[in-house]
């Protein structure tokens, strides 16, 4: 798994965040076309937004401890490659059936917005994490406003289908930015054997990584800036930044 060496850029995030509900509202104002190019009434392709609701719902509650347990990059980059291959499929739809259950799949790009503000906090402090959140939040009352006018312009001069090929192409771009520019703040740690244990009280330390650990072997730290995963005694887990003044370095 790919170690994140610095926070994404808040243009990846942005982007991340902006296209879940581009992706929602763009292609409304094609619903109609839709239903005649595909011989079915408009009650049925309406499905394609009630129902990828309903999908985009059920993901959300799956995704946060997928991600938690295997990590967010490879949770993301999967949703975006699963949203690249629905959105061809919708693109190549003949039959009202096909098209619904690739739109169905494309319900896994929620992940962008979800996981986006995820990574923030894992990566920032809070003060920088509530500035960051604040950008992500003004990407999500623009594109909704933007979204169905580009997706009519795109239905009147080149028709629906133009729609999800756009959807593909810039999932397609999102998943190589994701790529390059994301690694993953879950496994931002030490290595197996180096990990901390930082007497805060009564809380377990269930992971962490801190900064100048690279000479940590055998050497006397006093002080130094972490960040570490606690579980208190009700069971809770926080991921925060600690400035500790002793570090002992655990047996594997």
């Amino acid at each position: 798994m790919s170690r994140l060496r610095t926070p994404p850029h808040l243009i990846t995030l942005i982007l991340l965040t902006g296209f879940s509900p581009l992706s929602l509202n763009m292609f409304l104002p094609s619903l109609a076309n839709i239903a005649v190019d595909l011989e079915t009434d408009y009650g049925t392709v309406a499905w394609a937004v009630s129902g990828y609701l309903t999908v985009t719902a059920i993901i959300q509650l799956i995704i946060g401890p997928m991600s938690d347990r295997i990590g967010r990059r490879p949770v993301l980059l999967g949703v975006l490659l699963a949203f690249v291959f629905a959105s061809l499929g919708c693109v190549s739809a003949q039959n009202i059936e096909a098209f619904l259950l690739c739109r169905m799949l494309q319900g896994g790009i929620i992940g962008g917005y979800a996981l986006s503000l995820a990574i923030v906090r894992d990566t920032r402090s809070e003060r920088e994490a509530v500035s960051l959140i604040g950008y992500i939040g003004m990407t999500m009352a623009i594109a909704p406003m933007v979204g169905p006018m580009l997706g009519g312009l795109l239905d009147t001069f080149l028709g629906w289908r133009s729609i999800f090929a756009f959807y593909a192409a810039s999932g397609f771009g999102l998943l190589i930015l994701c790529w390059l520019d994301l690694g993953d703040p879950s496994d931002d740690r030490a290595e197996d054997g180096d990990l901390i244990n930082v007497v805060l009280g009564p809380c377990d330390v269930i992971g962490g990584y801190g900064q100048n650990l690279a000479n940590a072997e055998g050497t006397d730290i006093r002080r130094v800036q972490c960040r570490v995963a606690l579980r208190d005694k009700t069971g809770r887990v926080e991921n925060k930044g600690y400035e500790v003044s002793e570090v002992t370095k655990m047996q594997p």
